[in-house]
């Protein structure tokens, strides 16, 4: 895959090896949602950090060195399928995905993987 960060060759796998390890049954949480202030039509809706979901991400990753995914796009693109994917996710604690047009992410929900072999974690954010 070619990127302006440089390309993508299989070769490469080999230091992709310290892949992460993702906590059983640990579901996502929200980080940031969208609140509907009163009296806010002209702007939108506010982004808030829910603090609850900071704290406990600041428990995770403490001082560590953190690796970061995200997907971002419209709904029902298949954002949340393809973090489920690389979390290696079935069944419970893992990303919501619907069959509806209703969207099941709004905001960004965080998950974030044990402590790699480095001491990094590794946070898989999905966004709409």
């Amino acid at each position: 895959f070619g990127s302006s960060h440089g390309t993508f060759h299989a070769s490469n796998i080999g230091a992709m090896a310290d892949i992460p390890e993702w906590p059983d049954q640990t579901p996502p949480i929200q980080l940031v949602s969208f609140d509907d202030v009163a009296g806010s039509k002209k702007n939108g809706p506010q982004l808030r950090i829910r603090e609850e979901a900071k704290t406990e991400l600041m428990k995770v990753a403490g001082s560590s060195a953190v690796k970061a995914i995200s997907v971002c796009g419209v709904y029902r693109t298949g954002k949340s399928f393809l973090l489920n994917l690389l979390a290696g996710t079935q069944g419970q604690g893992r990303f919501s995905v619907g069959d509806s047009v209703q969207a099941c992410t709004a905001g960004l929900w965080v998950r974030a993987s044990k402590s790699a072999k480095d001491g990094s974690v590794c946070l898989l954010i999905d966004c709409e």
